[in-house]
């Protein structure tokens, strides 16, 4: 079934309630563009940055009033599938653990998925940028597939788009979309953002969509920016710029059956 969904490039505070205020925003524009599922970048609730998320982070494993309750109620206002971008979260089992956590919503404002990221940014790029999410992260292990009825959903989020491992699990579950919400970097982004996205796409024959935060450059973590939208075919359908920007896109069903039937490279692979 064709869909049409929204992706919200929009700017992050430092301040909650500026973010949700930001965000329900975004959402009732695409809403009255058609949109029937939206996507929301990484880490829009908090600025993005080890230094934040244990500040910032929520316990997400029973309903709250905070961003789980802002999130539940604004799918159910607007009749939507949320992907909720990802929010600093925390579990207790033993002892504390924080995550970096994509939940998603159904129209009735249900949670439909919960996705803890699982390969966690490490890079240490000489001269330009270094970051270790690990330092205060932990990982996931599970990967979460939406079924909805414009078709089955896998989520990733931003360093986790650079594995290919990930997204042909999600194939092998017959997944028809793959969404990432990620904050690549101004040197990382610039360089493999578009490139993965081409990839992924073109390897699980799906479309792949990403949600980026808007670039800030008083920001002390500055994101790429350019959410993007890319088909089976591996063509950029749409690519935003650094700036706040909502936009909605369909997503057509002819797209994925007729490379599915002219190069039907998921009949061929092989399991060596």
């Amino acid at each position: 079934m064709n869909v049409k969904v929204g992706i919200c490039q929009i700017k992050i505070s430092k301040n909650k309630e500026e973010n949700y205020k930001t965000v329900e925003n975004a959402v009732q524009e695409v809403v009255e563009k058609g949109a029937k599922i939206i996507v929301l970048p990484e880490c829009w609730n908090s600025p993005y940055g080890t230094e934040n998320f244990k500040e910032y982070a929520e316990y997400v494993y029973e309903y709250n009033e905070n961003t789980i309750g802002f999130m539940s109620k604004i799918a159910k206002k607007y009749k939507i599938y949320l992907i909720g971008g990802s929010i600093p979260t925390y579990e207790i089992k033993g002892k504390t653990r924080h995550y970096n956590t994509c939940i998603c919503y159904n129209p009735e404002g249900n949670r439909i998925g919960t996705y803890n990221k699982i390969h966690l940014f490490d890079i240490n790029i000489k001269d330009k940028i270094k970051f270790s999410e690990s330092d205060v992260l932990s990982h996931g292990d599970s990967p979460c597939l939406l079924h909805t009825e414009y078709g089955k959903i896998g989520i990733g989020i931003c360093y986790d788009l650079r594995f290919p491992r990930l997204a042909d699990v999600y194939s092998t579950m017959k997944a028809d979309i793959l969404i990432y919400p990620g904050a690549f970097s101004i040197y990382t982004g610039e360089m493999h953002w578009t490139l993965l996205q081409k990839a992924r796409a073109l390897d699980n024959q799906v479309h792949v969509i990403t949600c980026s935060p808007a670039r800030d450059m008083e920001a002390e973590y500055k994101a790429y920016g350019h959410s993007s939208v890319v088909s089976p075919w591996g063509k950029v359908i749409y690519e935003a710029d650094e700036k706040p920007q909502n936009f909605v896109i369909e997503l057509l069903e002819e797209d994925r059956k007729s490379v599915r039937e002219q190069i039907n490279i998921l009949k061929h692979r092989k399991n060596l």
